[in-house]
């Protein structure tokens, strides 16, 4: 006897868009995450809702979509069957020799060189199905602007603020501020003799500059003896370290090896450490890469 045909209610991209609305209550997060339009994702919950029979989300202008009654319900069986269907494609994957699959990843300059580049060989050889590729030299607002629209899969970095958006925690600090040599470190640490100083800024004109001498003009501190401008942060704290100027930057840019010959002396808060992952990433996978970044961190 033939088996009925199955006749669902709704599609699996009606489903993956709820999940994701339910995670971010945000049409705009959910439409940056699946890279369509939010009048997109607005008429997919719409016609789910007319197929289903009842409504799913509350919504208020001005306000973040709320789950009904009905909708707590319905996501639970939905996670429930996104699950068993991620279940269901591993064991089909398992059999076949799959290619890696693509993550791509965003890692803060200094991260980058003085954490992760080290272990990326052991990183494969424990997760030979994820091909990890980085970018770690992406200008610092570009990144955020790619953030924020989903183009990165994960990434980690260190921010002057503390950024908010779907998928982001803070999972670190490190202290920041004026570091010069010991040697330099004579005078009283004023705003009018740390601007004598010499000092590296970024280059010219660059977001990086903008943003550093408008944080040091809130301290009234204003660089009146650039001695050089770096792109890189090695560069920059490889200048600090020799005694040939001072800069503002935070503590994990520099070598342990180097930090007993330095003085912060003049403390300006601390840089936050990001870790981020996009709400359409596998929630497993996203698990393993944040494991393995934080284990980076936590050795110095």
């Amino acid at each position: 006897m033939p088996l009925e045909k199955l006749m669902f209610p709704f599609t699996i991209r009606q489903l993956e868009l709820f999940s994701s609305l339910c995670r971010t209550a945000s049409f705009r997060d959910t439409a940056d995450a699946f890279r369509i339009s939010q009048p997109s994702v607005s008429s997919q919950i719409s016609a789910l809702e007319f197929q289903l029979g009842f409504k799913l989300f509350i919504r208020e202008r001005g306000r973040p979509p709320k789950l009904t009654t009905d909708g707590g319900l319905f996501r639970k069986d939905v996670e429930s069957f996104l699950e068993m269907g991620r279940q269901l494609a591993q064991r089909r994957t398992s059999k076949l020799k799959a290619a890696p699959i693509r993550i791509k990843a965003y890692v803060g300059p200094v991260l980058f060189h003085r954490h992760i580049k080290q272990k990326l060989a052991g990183f494969y050889d424990q997760h030979p199905d994820l091909n990890l590729q980085i970018v770690h030299d992406q200008a610092r607002n570009q990144v955020i602007q790619d953030l924020r629209k989903s183009r990165f899969d994960v990434a980690t970095f260190y921010h002057w603020e503390r950024l908010e958006a779907p998928g982001i925690e803070i999972v670190g600090a490190a202290p920041a501020g004026i570091f010069v040599h010991r040697d330099l470190a004579a005078a009283a640490p004023t705003p009018e003799n740390i601007s004598r100083l010499p000092f590296v800024l970024p280059p010219k004109d660059s977001f990086e500059e903008l943003a550093v001498l408008s944080w040091l003009g809130s301290y009234d501190i204003v660089p009146e003896n650039v001695v050089g401008r770096a792109v890189d942060y090695d560069i920059t704290a490889s200048l600090v370290s020799q005694g040939k100027c001072a800069c503002y930057m935070n503590e994990a840019a520099f070598n342990p090896e180097v930090l007993s010959d330095l003085r912060l002396i003049f403390p300006m808060g601390s840089w936050f450490c990001h870790f981020f992952a996009t709400p359409r990433l596998d929630q497993h996978i996203a698990a393993r890469l944040r494991t393995f970044m934080i284990d980076c961190l936590a050795q110095r």
